[in-house]
Parts: structure tokens; sequence; C-alpha cells
């Protein structure tokens, strides 16, 4: 999206953060950074969310068969972070 059609307002790190830990699915929100990105390759806020995005994925869709020692302390974290919230 062109920043003269009404560029869309970026979330900031703690409501993805909510996002990802409530597995709300994330693809079609990194799909629209990826096009904001391809339009303005300097967003730095866009990149920033963009990373947030791509490091919540990852570790929720690592295979326990080769990470088996992941999901405990993934769900450690998270529940700290439930708590803060």
């Amino acid at each position: 999206m062109r920043p003269s059609d009404g560029e869309e307002q970026l979330m900031g790190v703690a409501r993805l953060a909510r996002m990802a830990f409530a597995d709300v699915d994330l693809g079609p929100l990194r799909a629209r950074l990826l096009e904001r990105l391809a339009w303005n390759g300097k967003d730095a806020n866009a990149l920033l969310e963009l990373s947030v995005v791509g490091g919540m994925t990852v570790h929720t869709m690592d295979p326990v068969e080769i990470f088996p020692y992941k999901p405990p302390q993934l769900r450690k974290v998270f529940g700290a972070f439930r708590q803060t919230l």
C-alpha cells in the first residue's frame, strides 16, 4: 500500500506478541508487511514487525521430535508473558 493511499498503522511488538501467544494466524499480517516492504524497502517499522512475526511463527512451528526441549521452555516463557498482561 502506498503511503499516500493511507498507510496502515503498525501494531507494535507487544500487541504482536499477544496475538502470537493467543495462536492468532499471523500469515495475513506477514503478507501485508512483505507487501509494504516491497513498496518501501527502507520502512524500518514494518521490518521490525516482520521480524517479530517471523520469530513468533518459527518458534511455534518447530517440530518436537527435533527440538524436544523447546515446548516446556516455551510454555514457561508464554506463561510468564501472559502473567505480565
